[in-house]
């Protein structure tokens, strides 16, 4: 019965290769190479490891990325920008619900002195302050998925 442990039984392993096994099995980076994330179109060709940015063309072959440093910077850019956009979007609510809730119930307290009914017109527009905030965070929760998926 072997009690080695797995670390031990692969830096055994290790051990045994030679020093070109060793090159071909671990890159620069430290993971083991394979199939998926590097293309063989010749022997010749060094290896070209698939980034988020690489796409497949039409036969499935991977392509590199071959877009500009100005291009990916404009890209960048335009990204930070739509997410500015959507933090704005999200981060007016709370402001939103202060001032419906102070415009509520201030309408709702001068209300029920010019018609002398105590706290029914300032629970209503109490409410009515917190049912439209809600509405404008779910048209704004909307309107950031909208941002999101361009």
């Amino acid at each position: 019965m072997d009690d080695k442990t797995d670390f031990q039984k692969i830096k055994e392993e290790m051990s045994k290769m030679s020093e070109e096994e060793l090159s071909e099995l671990i890159t620069d980076d430290g993971f083991e190479k394979t199939s998926d994330n590097r293309s063989d179109h010749s022997e010749n060709e060094e290896s070209t490891y698939i980034g988020d940015e690489d796409k497949e063309d039409s036969f499935g072959e991977v392509q590199p990325d071959t877009r500009t440093d100005e291009e990916i910077a404009e890209e960048d850019r335009k990204l930070r920008a739509q997410s500015y956009k959507i933090a704005a979007n999200l981060g007016n609510f709370g402001m939103f619900l202060i001032i419906a809730l102070i415009f509520g119930y201030v309408i709702g307290r001068w209300m029920d002195g010019f018609f002398g009914t105590k706290p029914v017109f300032m629970v209503f527009w109490i409410c009515c302050a917190v049912a439209a905030s809600i509405l404008e965070l779910v048209k704004n929760i909307k309107k950031a998925q909208k941002l999101g998926d361009k």
